[in-house]
């Protein structure tokens, strides 16, 4: 297997000079963060599963990976639904001690459809961060279920939110994700044309299109046909494909030898 450069930094461009797709594992625990590591993921990612599609995981434990994997890898979290922060549920302190030390971290938009103030209600939430560019809001493919915004409405918000943050809009990324991690899969919720679809519209707009929601090791290669820049898992990363069970480093081998494969015999351009 041919080992890849690692950085500490989401290096990703939407021209497509990085080489595309990345893999992106979501992890739970230091154990499961070397079982990534040692699999060949490209990119570690700090979640709870238990606490929903994007459950935030501890602190500490955040800060232990990306300080065990600095260099090696970019270390991103899940960090929760941006309508808790809106309303005062979720600590913006733990938030912006996260944003300080993570490459990214990802904020789900479930029950903000029927809130036409939240695009002006995240940017002021953003506005507080230390490094708000490192602020990635998620769309939901099964955007109804999740009461959600359109992947539409969250991609144009944040080419609103963003620049207004952070004047250097370079590496931005735009991100689509499954709500309901019991219901449809991505590929079952979405056709390969409105994955193109998406990639396309996160071009358009500088950005960089990184996929997950339930996504299996045989669907890697048609995934990476559609243009994503990166590809989330963890059920297919994890034992009998449950992401309630662990990370398993010969999984997380075999998704990397797909992405190796598609990479082989496709140009990394745009």
């Amino acid at each position: 297997m041919t080992a890849l450069p690692r950085t500490s930094e989401f290096k990703l461009d939407s021209s497509g000079v990085t080489a595309k797709p990345l893999l992106l594992v979501s992890v739970r625990s230091l154990e499961e963060a070397e079982a990534a590591h040692r699999g060949g993921a490209d990119i570690i990612d700090v979640k709870d599963p238990a606490a929903g599609p994007l459950g935030m995981a501890s602190v500490n434990l955040c800060f232990e990976i990306a300080a065990r994997y600095a260099g090696l890898h970019p270390v991103t979290a899940a960090v929760g639904e941006l309508a808790d922060y809106l309303d005062g549920i979720a600590s913006v302190n733990d938030l912006r001690e996260i944003n300080q030390r993570l490459a990214l971290v990802k904020l789900g938009t479930s029950r903000l459809a029927d809130r036409a103030d939240w695009p002006s209600a995240a940017a002021e939430l953003l506005s507080e961060l230390p490094e708000a560019s490192r602020v990635v809001l998620v769309a939901y493919a099964d955007a109804e279920r999740a009461r959600a915004p359109t992947a539409t409405a969250v991609v144009a918000a944040s080419v609103t939110i963003q620049p207004v943050v952070n004047r250097e809009s370079c590496g931005r990324v735009a991100m689509v994700d499954t709500f309901d991690k019991r219901g449809p899969s991505l590929v079952e919720t979405w056709s390969l044309d409105d994955l193109a679809q998406f990639v396309a519209l996160s071009r358009n707009h500088a950005m960089v299109a990184t996929v997950a929601g339930r996504i299996a090791l045989d669907e890697i290669a048609s995934i990476a046909a559609a243009g994503a820049h990166a590809i989330g898992v963890r059920g297919s990363a994890c034992s009998s494909g449950m992401r309630e069970r662990m990370v398993d480093a010969l999984l997380v081998a075999k998704l990397r030898q797909a992405v190796d494969d598609w990479r082989a015999t496709h140009s990394t351009r745009c």
